[in-house]
């Protein structure tokens, strides 16, 4: 029997739990605030665009390095929801700068700015070795390797064969390296892995029914031996 509290009173709200509330609208805000900006504003210049991005993402990195390693992890739950939002923020002036204002290609800009991604993906995870970290770099950098092998002009269903192989083989090594702990949280890279890599070989019954049932096959057979 719960004598914490008296019959009929619910529990205080804690005070982290209003600062974490506080702060996923926050970081809510500030995203959907900068969506808004460029639905209103078609018409911003480039340079504007990547300035909005830039300050967004820096201000979502800036309030998570405030809140820094601080106890309970209600904070760090906050602190992890911040960067991410940064990292999608930061991505997304990446590619406005390589895309519109370096002025590359359409494939090498996409490269450029999913590496540039990566890395700042990586250095926040590196910092805080959280599930929603992993999730953004892992994702921002399978999306760059996979655009290396999109071929050019692509039409036919059997052109994302090579993609979807990448896609399938990067959730596979993934899920090896969290079952083998070499990624942390393990558990996230492992349900991670095997979920992309079950994806990717579902995606390919679209192009390839005998490739898409071997790709399964061998899939299920390594979740089950892991």
């Amino acid at each position: 029997m719960d004598v914490g509290h008296p019959a009929g009173r619910t529990p205080p709200i804690r005070r982290e739990t209003l600062v974490e509330v506080v702060g996923y609208v926050g970081a809510a805000a500030a995203v959907a605030g900068t969506v808004t900006v460029f639905a209103r504003h078609s018409d911003l210049s480039d340079g504007a665009s990547l300035a909005i991005s830039l300050v967004v993402a820096a201000v979502l990195v800036v309030a998570g390095l405030t809140i820094g390693d601080r106890s309970p992890d209600a904070y760090q739950r906050m602190r992890s929801v911040l960067w991410f939002a940064a990292v999608e923020s930061f991505g997304f002036a990446s590619g406005i700068f390589w895309l519109n204002i370096v002025d590359l290609g359409i494939k090498t800009a996409v490269t450029v700015a999913g590496a540039t991604g990566a890395i700042f993906a990586l250095v926040l995870w590196l910092l805080l070795r959280r599930s929603l970290q992993q999730i953004a770099f892992f994702l921002t950098a399978v999306g760059t390797i996979t655009t290396l092998v999109v071929p050019n002009g692509s039409g036919s269903p059997t052109d994302l064969n090579g993609p979807l192989l990448v896609v399938w083989l990067s959730g596979l090594v993934w899920f090896a390296a969290g079952t083998a702990e070499i990624v942390r949280p393990a558990r996230t890279a492992r349900v991670l892995g095997a979920a992309v890599a079950l994806i990717a070989s579902l995606e390919m019954f679209g192009s390839s029914f005998a490739l898409a049932l071997t790709l399964i096959s061998f899939t299920s057979l390594a979740l089950v031996v892991a």
